[in-house]
């Protein structure tokens, strides 16, 4: 009587080259799925620095953008039509491979009313984790604007 079947080295080699195809798309997904937030995380930081200057302009009155003492949260302080008073209109959630370099935004920046000059020639600056990429935000004084620098 002949036996057909697999033997247990064949059964645990099938087995193992599964769970490497299942395996290894997973970990480049977390991967992925960081750089995404990451992208996600200074896009809309962007976007928020220029709404929160066009407010400045449009509404003619003082906006500013702080940050929380634990650095894992901007706030983006625009007028509030209803009340008339400053408020905070938009959170942004800092991912935590995102690290605000400390001491440097942690005071934060004010809009002058009417033109949307920035006070001061302040820089936010961010540090990616595991890595040793830095993007700077940096103000131009009288302008305004700000200048994005990667630095690797």
């Amino acid at each position: 009587m002949v036996n057909k079947g697999f033997t247990l080295i064949e059964s645990l080699i099938a087995l193992l080259v599964v769970t490497a195809f299942v395996l290894l798309p997973s970990l480049s997904l977390a991967e992925w799925q960081r750089n995404v937030e990451e992208k996600i995380f200074f896009q809309r930081f962007e976007r928020l620095i220029t709404a929160t200057q066009q407010a400045a302009i449009t509404q003619n009155s003082l906006t500013k953008i702080t940050e929380d003492k634990d650095q894992t949260e901007f706030y983006f302080w625009m007028k509030n039509m209803d009340k008339g008073t400053l408020g905070v209109q938009k959170v942004l959630t800092i991912p935590k491979s995102v690290v605000p370099k400390a001491g440097v935004s942690t005071k934060g920046m004010m809009f002058k009313e009417g033109t949307g000059n920035n006070t001061d020639m302040l820089k936010f600056s961010f540090r990616l984790a595991g890595r040793s990429t830095e993007i700077t935000y940096q103000f131009q004084l009288g302008s305004g604007k700000y200048v994005k620098k990667i630095s690797q």
